[in-house]
């Protein structure tokens, strides 16, 4: 997935009082994400964590250019740790669904 198709699954999940008149996310509206969903620690050096009232089912982490660099499928937890060690420092974002919800957040990496 490419940086676009990253950007275009962002704006798909922004609500319409976040998107300009040109349709380019300006906001994302977390308000009701935040009381759901964690990621931590930030900056990430060994672990990131992952938290959800519902069950997370999948986890997709991607640099900020848009490769893939790891996926987990069929988690079923709401609780998740992923090993960050094998990854260079720099920033990445992570997608997540839990429920009928996907869940997007950035996060950095620090050695």
């Amino acid at each position: 997935m490419g940086i676009t198709s990253l950007e275009s699954s962002v704006k798909a999940e922004a609500s319409s009082e976040c998107l300009d008149q040109f349709g380019n996310v300006t906001a994302i509206d977390e308000a009701e994400a935040n009381n759901n969903f964690t990621i931590f620690p930030i900056p990430v050096k060994e672990r990131l964590v992952l938290e959800c009232s519902e069950y997370i089912t999948s986890i997709n982490i991607y640099q900020v250019g848009g490769a893939l660099v790891k996926s987990l499928l069929n988690i079923e937890s709401h609780y998740v740790e992923i090993p960050c060690n094998d990854m260079d420092s720099g920033f990445y974002i992570v997608r997540s669904t839990a429920g009928k919800k996907n869940y997007v957040r950035k996060f950095n990496v620090v050695k």
